[in-house]
């Protein structure tokens, strides 16, 4: 039973470390939003406080008129005296604070205040409407006070309304109050009637109790009856050891009387209670020395021997009259128990009797003792009940120890100018609500726009970032984009890009000799393929011979992309119908090879599993130095995790606007589920305020400043 217990604790702490890693990544990412973009929560913010600012300032001047009125208690009651008082106290401050916005109060104090009266209806239900829209009630904390204020942009009339509105109130309240005070009154004196006569009757049925019964000691009679109930029980038990004893011994003698049973003197002495050990000796006595005789003469005479048959025969003849005397002697010990059984059985029966009359005894004692408690139950209770019903009519009938209305403290004065819209507490919260509401705006776009924009969006996702690669802006094709990153006479940042990529790689593999790297991305059309040519082509500048293989064979491009067509490729040496040389071409960049895709099969990542890919990567590595790998997306396919533990590293690609973060997340995970740890992201399609404005403001002044400076 304890395992699914232990099961299910276990479960539930997995959702809850779930939960917290979901919570972490949400307040990370949002964190991470707003240092990307706080110029857009401030500017929100602004324009949201300038907007109320504006509205606050035109709106048209307000006059504010304040008073204030005790409510629910106007008592010098002690509730340490009348706990019951005090408990209602509350609901008497709550009852009067909704008398005082009831529709019978506002709608006098609307018609004191407007000098109009309108009949029933939709008009009347909005001009109560209004007329409350301008009434603020505050209760104040934890006393019977409740301050009203009324705004107008007429002085007069923000204070006729608040005097309109305490009037009629306060009348209302105090004709309320009175008419309950003479209701409780009549009530708590029927209570208090009603608990006199209850208790007449009990002190009745008391007094006749005692006349009947008198007054029993009830304690001393229970005790007596326990003592003699006890007695009876011990009595009885000893008589029915007795009754037990005799049947057995009864048992015992009554065998020697079994007819046919003809057993052993001694044997038969044996049963016999009556009989001592001396009578038994003395009677066993003749035939024992007769048995004696015989042994001896049968010792020295013939088994015929005429002394030897006299003396058998008279030892015979011994033991059936001594048989005979044991049967008599059985037959006067039964009579004899059976006179005892009598007697005891007699005595037995007496118990029953005394026991059944105390019993008795004891039940009416116990029924005369409850009703006596009942009665003097019912006339102490009834005495309680008329006190308490006698102090409850003495409240209700003096009004000036309770007092539960209203009274008008300080009444609405005529405002001399009107407040200001702007206070520090207003400006503060205004401030505060605009400033959330620009943290909102910033949090729901950037989960709305959930694609990787800069470097801090992937620092959610705890790999390092090996590669910033900018937006290419010089060659028009893609294999000029090539030539021009390894370019060495007209560095571009592009090239510089690749460069501190190789670098990065080099410190954080611990050399990239002999080593395989795998270049992927979460999803197609994020620049991968372009992002591995390139790489191998900056490789291939100092770590001698590349060969880049072209392992996404269900869309190859790398032909196309460096405008080598050729007819073998991958697919065709892991199927057997080409070699490894005559599958790889030269590319126009100096040491790099190329691998390319070959035929397209119908199941590539099939042919990944019956092949031989890791003698390809073997015997590339007897050639070639670095072996760089164009591999296919990782979600959505099984090839990239097919590949991915043949490589010493693997690097993800990511395009700035494009690669969606949760992709980003999956394709990490899936390699991770794998075994696989990518070595870390290469940021791809970075503009210039991303963190390369030295770097093209670098490259852009290098040509003027050699221009004026020949010799630098």
């Amino acid at each position: 039973m304890s395992q699914p217990i232990l099961q299910r604790a276990a479960e539930e702490d997995d959702e809850a470390d779930d939960g917290l890693l979901a919570l972490w990544r949400f307040l990370s990412r949002s964190g991470l939003a707003l240092r990307r973009r706080w110029h857009i929560a401030l500017l929100v913010a602004l324009i949201g406080s300038g907007a109320i600012f504006a509205h606050l300032a035109l709106r048209p001047p307000r006059y504010v008129s304040r008073g204030l009125v005790q409510i629910g208690l106007l008592a010098d009651a002690d509730a340490s005296e009348d706990l019951r008082f005090a408990a209602m106290a509350d609901k008497a401050f709550n009852t009067h604070l909704r008398l005082l916005t009831s529709e019978r109060v506002t709608l006098a104090a609307m018609e004191r205040t407007d000098h109009v009266v309108l009949p029933p209806g939709p008009d009347r239900d909005a001009a109560l409407e209004e007329f409350l829209g301008r009434v603020t009630i505050s209760p104040l904390r934890d006393t019977f006070l409740v301050e009203l204020s009324s705004w107008s942009d007429r002085p007069g009339t923000s204070a006729a309304r608040v005097n309109n509105l305490l009037d009629v109130f306060v009348s209302t309240s105090n004709e309320f109050v009175g008419s309950r005070f003479v209701a409780e009154e009549a009530q708590a004196r029927e209570r208090e009637a009603q608990a006199g006569r209850a208790l007449e009757l009990a002190r009745s049925r008391q007094s006749d109790f005692l006349i009947e019964h008198g007054r029993i000691p009830f304690d001393a009679k229970e005790r007596a009856v326990t003592v003699r109930s006890r007695q009876l029980e011990e009595r009885f038990a000893l008589v029915e050891i007795k009754l037990a004893t005799i049947a057995a011994e009864v048992s015992r003698a009554a065998t020697n009387l079994e007819p046919g049973r003809r057993d052993v003197p001694e044997v038969m002495l044996g049963r016999l209670k009556a009989i001592d050990p001396n009578s038994r000796r003395l009677i066993l006595q003749p035939a024992q020395e007769l048995r004696a005789e015989l042994f001896r003469k049968q010792a020295v005479l013939e088994s015929d021997h005429p002394e030897v048959t006299a003396l058998r025969l008279e030892l015979a003849a011994e033991r059936e009259a001594l048989r005979l005397s044991v049967v008599a002697m059985s037959e006067g010990e039964l009579a004899g128990l059976r006179q005892q059984s009598l007697v005891f059985q007699s005595e037995e029966a007496e118990i029953g009797r005394l026991r059944s009359a105390l019993e008795r005894e004891s039940f009416q004692l116990a029924e005369l003792h409850a009703n006596y408690e009942l009665v003097h139950r019912d006339v102490e209770w009834y005495e309680r009940e008329l006190e308490r019903t006698r102090a409850e009519q003495f409240r209700a009938s003096g009004r000036s120890q309770v007092q539960m209305a209203a009274k008008i403290l300080a009444r609405g004065e005529v405002p001399v100018q009107p407040t200001s819209p702007f206070s520090p507490l207003k400006i503060l919260v205004i401030l505060f609500l605009m400033g959330g509401l620009g943290a909102t705006v910033v949090v729901v776009w950037d989960h709305v726009d959930d694609t990787v924009n800069a470097e801090d969006t992937v620092a959610e996702f705890a790999l390092p970032v090996i590669g910033r690669v900018p937006v290419s802006r010089s060659g028009p094709s893609e294999l000029e984009l090539v030539q021009a990153t390894v370019a060495m006479d007209k560095p571009t940042p592009e090239g510089e890009a690749f460069r501190l990529l190789r670098t990065n790689l080099t410190y954080g593999m611990a050399g990239l000799t002999g080593k395989t790297l795998l270049i992927t991305s979460p999803q197609p059309s994020e620049g991968k393929t372009l992002t591995s040519v390139r790489l191998a082509a900056v490789l291939s500048q100092t770590e001698g011979k590349v060969l880049l293989i072209e392992a996404d064979l269900r869309r190859p491009r790398l032909s196309a992309l460096l405008e080598e067509p050729w007819p073998h490729g991958l697919a065709d040496v892991l199927a057997g119908l080409s070699s490894f040389e005559d599958a790889i071409f030269e590319s126009a960049i100096p040491n790099l090879s190329v691998l390319p895709a070959g035929s397209t099969p119908p199941s590539p990542g099939d042919l990944f599993v019956r092949g031989r890919f890791d003698e390809v990567l073997a015997e590339a590595h007897r050639t070639y130095s670095v072996v760089v790998i164009d591999s296919p997306p990782v979600l959505g396919l099984a090839d990239t995790s097919l590949l991915a533990p043949f490589a010493d590293g693997v690097a993800l690609v990511a395009r700035r606007g494009k690669t969606r973060r949760r992709a980003l997340r999956a394709a990490i995970e899936q390699l991770q589920g794998c075994g696989v740890t990518p070595a870390g992201l290469i940021l791809n399609g970075l503009e210039v305020g991303d963190g390369y404005g030295y770097g093209y403001g670098y490259y852009q002044a290098k040509p003027a400043a050699a221009a004026s400076a020949p010799g630098a």
